[in-house]
């Protein structure tokens, strides 16, 4: 073959031989300076401003996309309600197909065609300047959207729509995804509206993913994730959160990785790090594999960059089963069902519990080698299904390290519990619940650690450890959400 000729077929071949496999995606954990009576756009920026340094960081280490946490711009506010949030809310313009909207260099119309007054955006297009600034695609909450409403038949009595919202900007600065959250979590409704249906919103990136979003508690309901995942097939999921801690059934980490396994996407999850482990645990999971993840373990304030490479194809695709699971039989209980054990080195057990519809019974073993700063310690079969922690029934079943609680609510603390120091050599979980999109099967160890998935056996309302895998068990459970 002509030299010539052949050079320029291995030229037209280079993409398919060398195209890239994996994308290289960061999350940012990060504690923000908080929201203050009399506060506007300056906190916002000041809250960027210090996220642009970690942004940075992860550009310099190849990062092409960045996820940041919900409230990370605005922080927290107790006292929040629709008017005095206003003075830190922007009135988004609206997203169309295409790169029509860039707010840094001020480009950009509304749907009459006219020119937006970028002097009422002035975080949004901060934000567009430091995606170019880096080259870097940015989902970041906390540009919340206000739109006015005067002469809507829906529109609330102050005149105007205000949502928790996500906005994507590209590598150019161009706006390309705004999503407003579906489900407002307890106070949020006294400040922030929701859409009638929640939105279905995703992007297509300059390396070949397509990313679907959603925020926080939108993740127990089932949409939007099961349009993303189940009908339009989107296995790249962006998710911030501010997400409290509550094991063993609801740790940050746990669930992220539930979800990511259950769904077989990759998922993308950034947590608010500014009240310690009670909110903590961010990472990067595909199809239920933590590629890097981070909990903090301590009461303090933390900020935490994770960076991983993605592959951009999940081999194993979601079997779609309905969403249409049949409620258990329950009552809506207020507070778990537990059966406490003593951790007793080299003992091994058997409990069993049945409430409200649910079987669950644990099988353990304690590891007769334990450290040598050992102390016995409490663990408990627990079971639960009801309304009484979210508006969505949800049942579990599971085994977890027990103590007392100081408020006497419980039998065991579902709020503290941090850390173990019980190794045990086998732990098994069965329970009558099923398999579905909205299952986690989760387990965790010392200092909210989640245990790879790599280490369990993972079946129908089952979970355990593979053999010869000894663990200091904090807790494992398996998990499901029920929607009509």
């Amino acid at each position: 073959m002509n030299s010539l000729l052949f050079l320029f077929l291995l030229l037209l071949a280079f993409p398919c031989y060398f195209s890239t496999k994996t994308y290289r995606a960061a999350v940012l954990e990060f504690s923000p300076y908080q929201f203050q009576p009399g506060d506007n756009y300056q906190l916002l920026l000041r809250n960027l401003a210090e996220m642009e340094k970690y942004i940075s960081e992860a550009k310099k280490q190849g990062a092409q996309i960045i996820v940041l946490p919900e409230y990370g711009l605005e922080g927290w506010y107790e006292e929040w309600d629709r008017d005095n949030i206003l003075p830190i809310l922007e009135p988004l313009p609206n997203y169309y197909a295409g790169k029509t909207c860039n707010p840094c260099l001020e480009k950009c119309k509304d749907k009459n065609g006219n020119n937006i007054d970028f002097k009422k955006l002035p975080v949004l297009k901060e934000a567009s300047c430091v995606a170019m600034k880096y080259s870097i695609i940015i989902a970041i909450d906390g540009i919340n959207d206000v739109q006015y409403c005067e002469n809507q038949t829906d529109c609330p009595p102050d005149g105007r729509f205000q949502f928790n919202t996500l906005v994507v900007l590209d590598e150019q600065g161009f706006l390309v995804a705004k999503y407003h959250k579906g489900h407002n979590y307890e106070s949020e409704s006294n400040y922030f509206d929701q859409p009638k249906t929640p939105e279905i919103v995703y992007f297509d990136s300059s390396f070949g993913v397509r990313f679907g979003m959603f925020i926080c508690f939108d993740i127990l309901w089932n949409q939007p994730t099961y349009s993303l995942v189940y009908e339009l097939g989107i296995s790249n999921i962006l998710f911030p959160t501010y997400w409290d801690n509550f094991d063993p059934a609801f740790s940050a980490n746990e669930f992220q990785v539930g979800f990511s396994k259950s769904n077989k996407v990759n998922f993308l999850a950034s947590n608010i790090g500014y009240d310690g482990f009670y909110s903590s645990g961010s990472g990067i999971f595909s199809n239920g594999l933590p590629l890097a993840f981070y909990t903090n373990d301590t009461i303090y304030p933390s900020n935490r960059l994770l960076i991983a490479d993605v592959p951009i194809v999940i081999e194993e695709e979601p079997s779609i089963i309905s969403f249409d699971s049949n409620f258990l039989e329950f009552d809506d209980l207020s507070i778990p069902s537990f059966k406490k054990f003593q951790a007793i080195p080299g003992t091994s057990g058997s409990l069993f519990l049945s409430v409200s519809g649910v079987d669950c019974q644990v099988n353990y073993s304690i590891s007769q080698n334990q450290s040598e700063s050992f102390e016995i310690e409490e663990y408990a079969l627990f079971a639960y299904s009801g309304l009484g922690f979210f508006p969505v029934q949800i049942s579990f079943c599971g085994l977890t390290r027990c103590v007392p609680d100081p408020n006497q609510q419980f039998d065991c603390d579902v709020y503290q519990t941090v850390h173990s120091n019980t190794f045990f050599d086998s732990f098994e979980i069965e329970s009558n619940l099923q398999n579905s999109q909205l299952s986690f099967a989760m387990a965790n160890e010392d200092g909210l650690q989640i245990i790879n998935d790599e280490y369990l056996n993972i079946g129908n309302g089952t979970i355990s450890n593979k053999d010869g895998k000894v663990f200091k068990l904090l807790s494992s459970v398996f998990l499901q959400v029920f929607q009509e």
